[in-house]
């Protein structure tokens, strides 16, 4: 009994971590259209800059042109937050040294200058910190955005593929594989990281259709049942039934693939004591 209910559970886990990896991709390719890593940059140093000239006037002349000048920069897509931190650090510096013709080792900084690169150097630590905060809330709002859509457009319904795992053992040993392998791949220790490494998207989406021939789920499905129910007994009911286990399918697979990594990993380390714990008892028997 516990062996069957482990099982449903690994391939349903499964089923949701898929669909977490697809809404990651996803979100890195609008992130990566969108340039949502600069724009983060971008309006952390605006705020910033608009801050300089009250509280440092002194430093005005130089840290506030630096930034200003930076600001039409787009060299930072595709970079993770602490790259574009860094890249951006490093270039307010240059464009501080060029401002004040202060490169040459032999020549000493303006004062205005000197506060500005320690100004740098105390403010950038707390704004990745920032930039972290705010690019992961938009990466969530994106990742819930996403899931919806996919829970619809699939129909994901949870308590239909519960059902459906439990009626066919084949299909929960497929979606079981899928599982074990992504687990053995040990990409649980890059999940484990809250911002997602930077791929090529185009490469991504090519593995994900591949694994995605494992699911065999229809895009809109063709019975006009599968959203709104329009015969048999109680249609309200089954039809917020309905409705239900897309939601809920949507928060599961918003929850991120870390998440179900873990989770994964976690089921199968039950199952291995299980399978041992039963050896032992045969053996004792």
């Amino acid at each position: 009994m516990l062996w069957d209910i482990l099982g449903i559970l690994i391939a349903f886990a499964s089923v949701m971590l898929f669909f977490s990896l697809m809404v990651t991709t996803l979100a890195q390719g609008v992130q990566q259209i969108a340039q949502q890593r600069y724009r983060v940059l971008r309006q952390q140093l605006t705020d910033f800059a608009g801050q300089i000239g009250q509280e440092f006037p002194h430093t005005q002349a130089f840290l506030a042109q630096a930034i200003g000048q930076m600001l039409d920069e787009s060299s930072f897509n595709g970079r993770l937050v602490k790259e574009v931190a860094h890249v951006g650090k490093e270039e307010i510096r240059s464009r501080i040294l060029r401002i004040c013709d202060g490169s040459a080792e032999d020549q000493a900084l303006p004062e205005g200058a000197t506060t500005s690169l320690q100004l740098l150097d105390e403010l950038f630590p707390k704004l990745e910190t920032a930039m972290r905060h705010q690019f992961k809330a938009w990466m969530d709002r994106m990742a819930l955005v996403l899931a919806l859509i996919l829970a619809l457009v699939f129909h994901l319904n949870a308590f239909d593929l519960l059902r459906s795992i439990s009626a066919n053992p084949e299909v929960a040993a497929a979606y079981s594989q899928y599982g074990a392998e992504q687990v053995a791949a040990g990409d649980i220790d890059t999940a484990k990281a809250g911002e997602p490494a930077v791929q090529e998207f185009n490469t991504v989406t090519k593995v994900v259709a591949q694994e995605f021939a494992i699911f065999q789920f229809t895009p809109f499905p063709q019975d006009c049942d599968c959203y709104l129910v329009t015969d048999g007994p109680n249609p309200v009911l089954r039809t917020l039934g309905n409705l239900l286990g897309i939601l809920i399918s949507t928060l599961l697979i918003s929850l991120g693939a870390p998440f179900w990594f873990r989770t994964l990993h976690n089921l199968f380390r039950i199952r291995d004591q299980v399978v041992g714990a039963d050896s032992g008892s045969r053996s004792a028997g």
